[in-house]
């Protein structure tokens, strides 16, 4: 599944690394920035679930009108453990944070799975004039986002989205065709680090106790001068 989003013609477009259970700091970072909650919005690159105090509160957020969050690792492992019903996924995912859901009933765990499979998507963008923002939890697997629909439909090419850390680890600057600026989560890094035209955002607020928001401009402001300079291909239309 992909989402497309046109311009916020109303208020702010907002965005955040990955959460996992920093549910009072990420509204202390809203508010620190005037966070309009009938007109701004908030794309978020995933993991919103496990290691810190309030994973259930940050996954209910994607009831929200105004938050939105691609698919990333954890939430696939609680798939895997709820879904599947595997003894040896549940104990995978407790020991990586999942312990949380242990409070949890059974129909309880399967509708934040539904929630999970409705509204976090493997990857999204937001279409603005000139300006095309894309984003995956983890890593793409190719340097083309028009290949994106293809991606999604190949379970090995979505589990790279989800987990791969090579990019990020071979310092890969190779320019992602057809978009302007890509966000990544996963990788935790001390304040945001730009490879090619890529960016990844998630500074480690369970660490920390601080969640990072950018903005639609500083996100610009970053991608100058050299993203735009080098692709010379323009940004494609929206997914229907």
């Amino acid at each position: 599944m992909i989402l497309s989003f046109s311009a916020n013609r109303h208020g702010r477009d907002f965005f955040c690394g990955d959460l996992h259970g920093m549910y009072e700091p990420l509204f202390t970072a809203l508010h620190s920035q005037g966070f309009d909650f009938k007109h701004d919005r908030l794309f978020c690159t995933g993991d919103l679930i496990d290691r810190g105090p309030d994973s259930l509160a940050c996954l209910n957020l994607l009831e929200q009108q105004w938050f939105f969050a691609v698919r990333g690792n954890h939430e696939a492992l609680l798939l895997d453990a709820v879904l599947d019903t595997n003894k040896q996924a549940r104990e995978f995912w407790a020991a990586n944070g999942g312990d949380w859901a242990q409070a949890l009933d059974e129909t309880s765990l399967r509708q934040c799975a539904e929630l999970i499979k409705a509204h976090m998507p493997l990857m999204l963008e937001v279409c603005n004039p000139g300006f095309h923002i894309s984003l995956c939890h983890a890593s793409y697997p190719t340097n083309d986002w028009s290949q994106r629909q293809q991606i999604a439909q190949d379970p090995k090419q979505a589990a790279h989205i989800i987990w791969s850390r090579r990019r990020f680890r071979n310092n890969r600057t190779q320019l992602i065709r057809h978009t302007d600026c890509m966000l990544h989560g996963h990788n935790i890094v001390d304040r945001p680090r730009r490879l090619g035209n890529l960016l990844f955002i998630d500074t480690g607020a369970f660490l920390t106790g601080r969640v990072t928001l950018l903005t639609t401009q500083s996100l610009k402001d970053r991608m100058r001068p050299s993203a735009k300079k080098h692709t010379g291909v323009p940004p494609l239309h929206p997914v229907k």
